[in-house]
């Protein structure tokens, strides 16, 4: 009979037990008793370091916008006037403005620059991408007065004299200056004290890139952020004017009235305003419309580029996922009866639409250019043709009665022609004195550039001031 050795207190006893049922072990084995040995036998937690980001510097270099470099420098405005490659910029402070009593048969060949009104109502309306872009490179915003400039302007002139509407449509190659038209053509108008509402980017109109809602009231798909940004545009550029030009009719906006003799300013506000449904925008917006082209009071000038827009399939899709037409939207169907129905066509003024193919995804639908190839059968001018058009082709008829109407009605003029010789020897007179050829000015680039360019006054400006011989 083996003796076990007495075990002191409960702790030898569970120990003892533990043994025999283990059986020996090399590892001797410890109980924890306190809870300030289990604490102390915890390993403690590692910390963990704070990862250090090191923040990237923004570019100080040409390609910043207003980053500055070490010594304190803007890099934004070029080179420091203490640098020795630093140059003045060419003072064009020579240059007369364009308004409308300096605008004679003599003026053809000279170059204008932009009033700061004319500039402001830019600011406010905007331009088309290519317009902007030239200008914004240009010391002093400014535009060669061309024949075609001062036959446009006539017809301006014309219309407001006579208190009577017009409407022109604008055609011609790539780059022949129907922008540049358009932009002079509100130069003047702003100048001689006309109302002007200008649209630079109809295509904005079509191609699903704003919020649109369909109007049970107006039966259309309305867009209300665009219609508001065109009421604070025209509520900017001609404010003064729009405070004495009266609503002839009461208008409903909300539940509330606004009565017939309320100047058209505070409609205008109304419409701008915030709190205002689409509905409401769209009401003030037909009623802008209607009041400015009916009255006589003070000529009216509705410019228009890429107005193609205005008669082709949009972007935006109903609710069954097919895609809506021009006139089907609230905004391009409102310009649209400006041109098509004769209840809302401007009593004094004009309408001025130019056509682009700058975008190729919306060039002229094959309804425009049938409306026009009939229009120029009759008067003998060839017009440019985008695209094939067969017996296979698909036509709107809604959209082919639209363009028919509006080529029969207007006045098509081809912007085509080449510049003259003086037209161009202007044009290169300028660039030389804005420091801009990068090349040896001399006869010999000249000619060469303009039969390059087969006089087309964009390409050749492009042409001067991107060659490096």
């Amino acid at each position: 009979m083996t003796c076990v050795p007495p075990l002191r207190g409960s702790l030898g006893l569970l120990r003892h037990q533990a043994a025999a049922l283990v059986g020996p072990s090399s590892a001797s084995r410890t109980f924890v008793t306190t809870a300030v040995a289990s604490a102390a036998a915890k390993k403690a937690a590692p910390v963990k370091k704070k990862a250090v980001v090191k923040k990237k510097s923004a570019h100080s270099g040409p390609r910043s916008t207003g980053g500055r470099r070490k010594g304190g420098a803007d890099s934004s405005a070029g080179l420091s006037k203490t640098s020795e490659f630093h140059v003045d910029a060419p003072d064009m402070s020579h240059l007369p403005l364009l308004h409308a009593e300096a605008l004679t048969a003599t003026s053809a060949g000279q170059t204008f620059a932009f009033s700061d009104q004319t500039l402001s109502a830019f600011k406010a309306f905007g331009l088309p991408q290519e317009l902007e872009r030239e200008l914004a490179t240009q010391p002093k915003p400014r535009s060669l007065v061309r024949k075609q400039t001062l036959d446009l302007l006539d017809k301006l002139d014309a219309a407001s004299k006579a208190k009577k509407g017009t409407s022109i449509v604008l055609d011609g190659s790539r780059g022949s200056g129907k922008s540049m038209l358009l932009a002079q053509s509100i130069a003047y108008a702003l100048d001689d004290g006309w109302v002007v509402i200008s649209v630079p980017r109809a295509i904005n109109l079509i191609n699903s890139s704003t919020l649109y809602t369909y109007s049970a009231q107006h039966k259309a798909y309305l867009q209300p952020e665009a219609t508001t940004q065109l009421l604070d545009a025209v509520l900017k550029v001609n404010g003064a004017a729009l405070k004495q030009i009266k609503t002839k009719e009461a208008v409903e906006l909300d539940g509330s009235k606004v009565d017939a003799g309320t100047p058209l300013e505070t409609l205008l506000k109304r419409g701008v305003d915030e709190s205002s449904s689409a509905a409401t925008k769209q009401t003030v917006l037909e009623a802008m419309f209607k009041t400015l082209s009916s009255q006589t009071e003070r000529p009216l000038l509705v410019a228009v580029d890429d107005a193609q827009a205005l008669f082709r399939t949009s972007l935006y899709k109903d609710p069954d996922f097919i895609n809506l037409e021009s006139f089907e939207l609230g905004l391009p169907r409102a310009l649209l009866s400006l041109l098509t129905s004769s209840s809302s066509a401007i009593s004094r003024g004009a309408f001025i639409g130019a056509l682009s193919t700058t975008h190729t995804e919306f060039l002229p639908p094959p309804e425009l250019q049938i409306a026009l190839s009939e229009k120029s059968s009759s008067d003998g001018t060839a017009k440019l043709m985008t695209q094939a058009i067969n017996a296979y082709t698909k036509l709107n008829p809604q959209h082919l009665e639209h363009a028919r109407t509006v080529a029969k009605r207007a006045d098509v003029v081809d912007t085509s022609n080449p510049l003259s010789k003086d037209e161009a020897a202007a044009i290169f007179a300028q660039l030389k004195d804005e420091r801009r050829h990068w090349t040896a000015v001399n006869d010999e680039l000249f000619l060469e550039k303009l039969v390059e360019s087969n006089g087309n006054a964009r390409l050749f400006s492009k042409s001067l001031v991107s060659t490096l011989l």
